[in-house]
């Protein structure tokens, strides 16, 4: 994925999380918080804080959740890697606890594009 491509993911998921451009001051702030400004819109792809905070916002709303979390399997499903990793551990993952595993360690940029493709920014 171009870093162009991936400014533009994160925009539009700063946007739905209350986010603000402001062009007369050229920074992003949240809607709540007009003294949260920063220059560039927060990065779920690689800043832990801010996946985490798009997490938060993403569990907020139960509908919002339940879309991200089906993505997020899908995401997981499609780059096998981390699921070979696990099964080497702990056998096929046949558990609801594997599965939740599984998606508590996904990395940041899984987390991102999953919230990304629930809130159908991408497909």
């Amino acid at each position: 994925m171009t870093p162009e491509r991936q400014l533009e993911i994160r925009e539009q998921l700063a946007r739905r999380m209350g986010w603000i451009y402001s062009e007369q001051f050229r920074i992003w702030y949240l809607e709540s918080d007009i003294n949260s400004g920063q220059l560039k819109p927060p990065d779920p792809f690689t800043d832990a804080a801010d996946n985490r905070a798009l997490v938060a916002w993403l569990a907020a709303d139960d509908a919002r959740w339940a879309r991200f979390d089906d993505a997020l399997l899908d995401c997981l499903i499609e780059d096998a890697e981390p699921i070979k990793a696990i099964s080497r551990q702990n056998e096929w993952l046949t558990t609801q606890q594997q599965w939740g595993r599984l998606k508590l360690t996904a990395p940041l940029e899984t987390i991102t594009l999953a919230a990304a493709r629930a809130l159908k920014i991408i497909e």
